[in-house]
């Protein structure tokens, strides 16, 4: 099948990627729903937003030290091939409530670490790139992106702060709807479905 335009649903550190796309290929990105969102930490408008402590380490690498950023992405991805037990059980002690409580159901804990365990198949230097880039300067302005916008986003996130989407909601000129889902973890799109399909819906027919 052959689609003239389309939606794009991003996740967590896919939103600036699916808010590039929407600014630079504007007739064939109908909407945008961003789940979790991060937002390119270099934007002056949120880099005073408090990451946890690796993020906020990596970040500070990132633009300051690249070969450490590299060292602390092969560390990374070493440890989620290797040692991915110990690191599902660390993260189940930091995560909030609401992340907890889903992570200790097997059907998402199984799709959460198949999905970090996908990131690194090929290699450690995909993931860091990419964690490099969602440090690197925005080449483009949310205020220019013209399509309608759907935000969800927890206010207990500890990944992507909650202040991201509060940004997003604050730049995009069409946002249809921001969602905050109180006490709400990164994985709170995961309880949310049946709210977000709805919205996809109406953005639809936009």
């Amino acid at each position: 099948l052959h689609y003239s335009s389309l939606g794009v649903i991003a996740i967590s550190g896919g939103s600036p990627y699916a808010f590039q796309c929407a600014h630079d290929i504007p007739t064939r990105i109908r909407y945008v729903a961003s789940l979790s969102g991060w937002v390119s930490y270099s934007r002056p408008e949120v880099n005073h937003i408090k990451l946890d402590k690796f993020m906020s380490a990596y970040g500070w690498c990132a633009r300051y030290l690249r070969f450490a950023s590299k060292v602390m992405g092969y560390q990374v991805g070493w440890v989620i091939r290797n040692r991915t037990d110990a690191m599902l059980r660390h993260m189940m002690h930091t995560l909030p409530a609401s992340d907890i409580t889903i992570l200790s159901q097997e059907k998402y804990r199984r799709i959460f670490v198949e999905d970090l365990l996908n990131m690194s198949k090929q290699g450690w230097e995909g993931g860091e790139h990419d964690a490099y880039l969602q440090f690197s300067e925005a080449t483009y302005a949310l205020q220019n992106v013209r399509q309608p916008a759907y935000l969800l986003h927890g206010d207990a996130d500890t990944i992507a702060p909650f202040g991201f989407s509060e940004y997003l909601n604050a730049s995009l000129p069409r946002v249809v709807e921001f969602a905050r889902i109180p006490k709400g973890g990164h994985l709170c799109a995961v309880t949310e479905l049946p709210r977000i399909f709805k919205a996809l819906h109406q953005m639809e027919a936009i």
